[in-house]
């Protein structure tokens, strides 16, 4: 399971979301197997966060390594300025279900 919390550009938070409306659309139809959410706090200053939970190791690694590169080719690169600052991510393994 993976958690990335993002931040978004003062003023430029609906610009990022709708971005990411479309990229979970994407992620749905090609990542079946995988979970997506995506949440946006309801503080100020804005944070979105991902929860995405994967089938194993390996389908992770080909999220990243097929998966995005898919996606930001179809979608092209995310525009100057939008992030506040790099997003934050961890990474957890299951104990019980």
């Amino acid at each position: 399971m993976v958690l990335v919390k993002v931040f978004p550009a003062a003023g430029r938070e609906d610009e990022l979301q709708a971005q990411y409306l479309k990229r979970i659309q994407y992620l749905r139809k090609a990542e079946p197997g995988a979970t997506f959410r995506l949440h946006r706090s309801t503080k100020t200053p804005i944070t979105f966060l991902w929860y995405e939970v994967y089938e194993s190791e390996g389908a992770y690694a080909n999220h990243l390594k097929v998966v995005m590169p898919a996606f930001r080719k179809e979608a092209g690169p995310t525009p100057e300025g939008l992030l506040a600052k790099p997003s934050e991510s961890e990474i957890y393994n299951e104990l019980a279900r």
